[in-house]
């Protein structure tokens, strides 16, 4: 039995993101329990998110037929090792080189699979339906690495929960061998490789505002995920209600994702965007208006469910600008999971930032608008340069 490349890329997708999920749960009472600082523990989420940055350039340029399945199993493999490495040690230079090391495998991994999926799908059929999937094994495999750490590390204490999250990458490898590689993969166009071709693409048009929105998209989401359960727990919710309410969070986001494709078919992924964008920024607005958990609850599931929808409008936007860009798939992809990885490192900053200078309920209502606003003066200035370059052709 044979594989085929969308099915192999829905299981990478989810057991890379599983891997790297539960350790997001273990990571930081892990360090607390060593010793270490919440500086520290900052550190190690930089470091983590630095790597997959850099990962992504060699990523996008080694995407080659033939190459598909080794890029795969090694970086599912990096993913695995860290994984089973980091309860083993406890000084902070190993530590740091273990976790320098699955990001760098998450980073080549998600990078090489996006494209990949992508060449995969028929070119006469829509995408709208396979990329809902496609982010759905994502969203899947960070609540299944979640509940993994969760449940083996309360159990079995870190050791236990460190190995449990190893497993999903490990068994995506031994599928390896049974899936089959795209026969031909979309390159960039004549002189399009190179640092300056990627320069260059990166002020198309329609790669930019996919860009854009990968970006925003991600500082939401770091802004958010780093300070929400200090608003929730100063109201009152108790530490088991996080967990829901975080759980709740999750499933909203892989229900909306695989339920969106009626929405792109009849609207556009484009209009879809900009609407799931403002959704997501009026739910993190609203938080700091209520002290109700039920209402906050809400506003989580509502943040969800756009976030959710907005990543599917996201991926399908890339699968449309590499189709038309001078680079190729692979580096489309590098460049497009850098976004978002920058928004992840960036994001969770410049809130603490505005935490400290205005306090923590101003800053769910100041960063997102003035985000939303920068998003949508993006977006109009793109589009209008976008016009005038078709009308000079």
């Amino acid at each position: 039995m044979r594989l085929s490349g969308s099915h192999y890329g829905f299981l990478v997708a989810a057991a890379i993101a599983g891997g790297e999920g539960g350790v997001g749960v273990l990571l930081a009472p892990y360090l607390t329990a060593l010793g270490y600082g919440a500086p520290v523990v900052g550190l190690f989420v930089a470091l983590y998110a630095v790597a997959g940055l850099l990962s992504r350039w060699p990523g996008g340029r080694w995407y080659r037929p033939g190459r598909v399945r080794p890029l795969l199993a090694a970086s599912l493999l990096m993913v695995s090792l860290a994984n089973l490495l980091f309860s083993q040690v406890g000084d902070a230079l190993a530590l740091g080189a273990l976790r320098l090391f699955g990001g760098i495998g998450f980073g080549l991994g998600t990078t090489v699979n996006l494209a990949q999926f992508i060449d995969t799908l028929p070119p006469q059929r829509s995408r709208e339906r396979a990329m809902s999937l496609y982010t759905a094994a994502l969203a899947s495999g960070f609540m299944i690495g979640n509940l993994l750490a969760g449940w083996f590390s309360e159990r079995g204490g870190y050791s236990a929960g460190f190995i449990a999250v190893a497993m999903p990458p490990l068994l995506a490898i031994a599928a390896t061998p049974l899936a089959r590689e795209p026969t031909s993969v979309r390159e960039g166009r004549g002189d399009g490789k190179g640092l300056r071709a990627l320069a260059n693409a990166i002020g198309e048009p329609l790669l930019l505002v996919v860009l854009i929105e990968a970006f925003l998209l991600h500082f939401l989401f770091g802004l958010h995920y780093a300070y929400w359960a200090l608003y929730f727990l100063a109201v009152g919710a108790s530490l088991g209600s996080l967990g829901v309410i975080r759980g709740l969070f999750s499933g909203t986001q892989v229900v909306s994702r695989v339920g969106s494709s009626w929405l792109f078919i009849r609207l556009g992924y484009r209009r879809v965007a900009v609407a799931a964008m403002t959704l997501q920024v009026v739910a993190i607005v609203l938080i700091p208006a209520t002290t109700s958990l039920l209402l906050l609850t809400g506003l989580s599931v509502l943040y969800g469910a756009a976030r959710g929808i907005g990543m599917v409008a996201n991926a399908l936007g890339l699968a449309e600008a590499s189709d038309h860009s001078t680079v190729g798939r692979g580096s489309a992809s590098g460049l497009f999971n850098g976004a978002a990885d920058l928004g992840t490192l960036v994001g969770p900053v410049m809130a603490g930032l505005l935490v400290q200078a205005v306090g923590l309920n101003a800053m769910f209502v100041i960063a997102p608008l003035a985000l939303w606003l920068c998003y949508l003066v993006s977006l109009w200035l793109v589009l209008r340069r976008q016009r005038a370059t078709m009308r000079r052709r």
